[in-house]
């Protein structure tokens, strides 16, 4: 059975910006011919990002990929703040292929969600099931490229208890449910001397600090006040080194083309393993570009 493992790690870089950027602007005409609800209410905008009211009193928050003005998240918060997710989420990567969707409860994931997968032309639902206050309870399905079953996982509280997977001729092939299951090991970014005292934290705070030190704001997204989330996935192979690097959101070409470049000097990384073995890991890595 071929397994693969998934990580998301958030790194936040904080850039100062000489210029004065407090100031409100007004970039509700660049959406004007946007397709919005009517029932919502545009209440402000900047340069790629529109937030919008609803007839409930929540805030929905829409990014936009800058050079294109194409949606490429939607995000409903409780508060004005933008703090408590409450309602719809959809995320889709630069070209507009669907990445994950599913409600938000109080700032938690609840109810059903889908998720996606990249195949050689856009992505394809690759798994779905119920989340219960942030937690997988019940049914979880995976599927092929073909939307064909491979996997189905049975949680309660967010612990695995029985999994199985199906052959191409559907046969069912039960999974052992151990506590060995979920002991893998995650790869991790070289741990710097600087950092041996955060312990296992060591080479999150280290891949953090390479970002910090490595990423450039570019100019011209800072001088346009381009904010937003740059989302990239890539594989940790067995080796450590790192391969298939792939821009799902790349906020504006600048910002984009900057990210690919630190990650594709990244040192190698301490493999993952599973059952003790070397495996291949892919990672979704987040990048928070803010000016302050």
């Amino acid at each position: 059975m071929k397994k693969f493992l998934t990580r998301l790690l958030v790194f936040v870089l904080l850039f100062c910006c000489v210029e004065d950027i407090s100031a409100q602007k007004n970039y509700l005409k660049l959406y004007k011919d946007k397709e919005i609800d009517t029932s919502l209410v545009p209440i402000e905008a900047g340069v790629n990002y529109l937030i919008l009211k609803d007839k409930k009193g929540r805030f929905v928050l829409q990014d936009y990929y800058y050079e294109t003005l194409n949606m490429y998240r939607q995000t409903t918060y409780k508060n004005q703040e933008l703090t408590i997710k409450h309602g719809a989420m959809i995320w889709k990567d630069d070209e507009g292929n669907f990445m994950e969707e599913g409600l938000y409860a109080n700032g938690r994931k609840a109810s059903i969600w889908k998720q996606y997968a990249y195949k050689s032309k856009g992505t394809y639902l690759s798994s779905y099931g119920t989340y219960v206050n942030d937690k997988k309870e019940g049914l979880w399905v995976s599927l092929d490229t073909l939307g064909i079953k491979t996997i189905e996982e049975f949680y309660i509280d967010g612990i695995l208890e029985k999994a199985t997977e199906f052959e191409s001729d559907g046969t069912e092939i039960p999974i052992p449910v151990t506590p060995d299951t979920a002991a893998q090991k995650m790869p991790s970014f070289p741990c710097l001397p600087l950092f041996k005292k955060a312990g296992d934290k060591c080479g999150d705070v280290s891949l953090q600090m390479y970002l910090r030190d490595n990423i450039n704001y570019p100019k011209r997204a800072r001088a346009l006040d381009i904010m937003g989330d740059a989302y990239l996935s890539f594989v940790i192979e067995k080796d450590g080194s790192v391969t298939q690097i792939h821009v799902i959101n790349g906020i504006s070409d600048e910002i984009k083309k900057e990210c690919l470049k630190v990650v594709s000097k990244m040192p190698k990384w301490i493999p993952g393993q599973a059952h003790g073995l070397p495996v291949n890991v892919k990672f979704t890595l987040p990048i928070q570009f803010r000016l302050k």
